[in-house]
């Protein structure tokens, strides 16, 4: 079973715990205030979901992802589930995938978003 770590901060996470345990993910989730928030989280997790492309704080789409992007190479972390935060590519996260193979898939904003975040985190580890 492939555990996941839920990066959010808005009232999302309950519907993405939701729809990742039903499609068979061992879930936890966090709410971060700094990148060490999330960092203590990355021991034995296969997919992060980083659900920050609302956030209010531009740092979440800038040093704390970054932040977080640095230490996941030094993990289990298999995949990696990202919500762009706007049209243009984040170059930290394009940074990781071609740097370290990271495999990132993009969440999908005009889907429902049950089925988006299901299918980006099966995406994200070749399912």
């Amino acid at each position: 079973m492939a555990r996941v770590l839920i990066v959010e901060q808005g009232p999302r996470i309950a519907a993405a715990e939701a729809a990742l345990t039903e499609a068979g993910y061992s879930v936890r989730s966090v709410a971060p205030d700094l990148a060490g928030d999330i960092v203590d989280q990355l021991e034995n997790v296969t997919v992060v979901a980083y659900l920050m492309g609302d956030a209010e704080d531009p740092a979440a789409n800038d040093e704390m992802l970054e932040t977080v992007l640095l230490k996941v190479v030094d993990t289990g972390v298999r995949g990696f589930v990202y919500e762009p935060s706007g049209p243009e590519p984040n170059a930290h996260v394009t940074h990781a995938q071609s740097t370290w193979h990271l495999s990132v898939a993009e969440l999908d904003a005009d889907a429902d978003f049950a089925a988006a975040i299901t299918t980006a985190a099966d995406r994200s580890i070749g399912i």
